[in-house]
């Protein structure tokens, strides 16, 4: 009788040790995914900026472009900077639509409890630091010069950057640690406490 009871106990101690060795692995492999990204992310704008020819290019039309969708029956708003820009490649005039930034997403209804780093307010801020006619130095692809790249540009509206994919990672990695080290804490516990 007293063995059956014993074994209760001690399976529900290994079910919990082992959802957090699931749960600290989940949370790793996220680490290597954002780390990867961040490796990802950095490279390419090391190519763009070092390796691509820069340029300057005046600024046109640049507004914010709003969409909708619906999420579970909600509405959901998308913002984004959209620009024209016009520079010259070898005499040759090229006119490239590009988005600024990334995109802001607001869903009627939800209360956002983070601050992020790019809003609605600093979209519209961006517009208007500049108008038609103002100049950028962007970079362009030598083997397709009608494929830009903002980087340095858009800075001030990005929340998708190197470093916040590190951050990313290093949160869901020490995250993921302490749930393996938890686990493996509770399990020497268990087995010890048996012996």
């Amino acid at each position: 009788m007293n063995d059956t009871a014993s074994a209760v106990p001690q399976t529900q101690k290994q079910d919990r040790t082992g959802l957090l060795f699931l749960g600290g692995y989940f949370l790793l492999f996220c680490a290597v995914v954002l780390g990867a990204g961040a490796g990802w992310h950095a490279y390419r704008e090391h190519v763009e900026s070092v390796w691509w020819p820069a340029v300057a290019a005046q600024l046109s039309d640049c507004h914010i472009h709003t969409g909708y969708d619906s999420l579970h029956g909600r509405a959901r708003a998308f913002h984004s900077v959209e620009c024209s820009f016009h520079y010259e490649v070898g005499d040759i005039p090229y006119v490239v639509q590009a988005k600024a930034g990334d995109t802001v997403s607001i869903v009627r209804g939800q209360i956002n409890l983070t601050r992020p780093k790019v809003t609605q307010p600093s979209l519209q801020q961006w517009v208007k630091r500049h108008p038609k006619g103002a100049v950028e130095t962007i970079h362009y692809d030598p083997a397709h010069p009608d494929r830009i790249s903002l980087v340095g540009v858009d800075r001030d509206i990005k929340w998708q950057t190197t470093a916040g994919y590190a951050r990313g990672a290093v949160t869901f990695g020490v995250a993921g640690a302490g749930l393996l080290l938890l686990g493996i804490r509770l399990r020497r516990g268990a087995s010890g406490g048996t012996s």
